[in-house]
């Protein structure tokens, strides 16, 4: 207590200087942090995709092995009726490749052409282009699938997940 009797109001609560202080301290902590947010969405939307892909993959797959012969191919729209896409010979000792686009409910869009491929296809979000060959040492059909995405990007700028399966031909 003072000699005036008087109690001071120091202790009370905080100076302008403190606040100020406190408020820019904390402005630098949250900064960093808040510039951290963008990277960690685009690291989920790229889990996101990839996780979509896994499953493209596995229903296409499921798909082309339901083929009742060795003649591979997947159903695709066509005016209005799904259609078999051009058949894949498992048996081919040449490499032969389907390309086909996929909205972002991951429904068939169609087959692709070359041109449209490497330039980018608006309104797909998906490519998956689907590789079989008949490897004669093993006696077994190779099938690779490369799911590729954002479809409307050209091609240098796509993500790309590749899946590998072999399947024994059918009698």
């Amino acid at each position: 207590m003072n000699p005036s009797g008087v109690t001071g109001r120091r202790g009370h609560g905080f100076t302008l200087t403190e606040v100020v202080f406190a408020v820019g301290l904390l402005a630098l902590a949250l900064v960093p942090l808040f510039s951290l947010l963008p990277l960690a969405l685009q690291h989920t939307a790229d889990g996101k995709n990839q996780t979509r892909a896994a499953l493209l993959a596995q229903s296409l797959f499921s798909e082309l092995k339901c083929s009742p012969d060795n003649n591979l191919f997947l159903l695709l729209p066509s005016r209005g009726a799904w259609t078999p896409s051009a058949p894949l010979n498992l048996l081919s000792p040449e490499t032969e490749t389907l390309c086909v686009a996929y909205d972002a409910e991951e429904t068939a869009l169609g087959s692709v052409a070359d041109p449209a491929y490497q330039q980018g296809l608006a309104g797909a979000a998906f490519f998956a282009t689907v590789s079989c060959r008949f490897d004669t040492i093993s006696g077994l059909g190779k099938m690779t699938l490369a799911i590729e995405w954002p479809a409307a990007a050209p091609l240098g700028n796509r993500h790309r997940q590749i899946f590998i399966t072999w399947m024994n031909p059918k009698p």
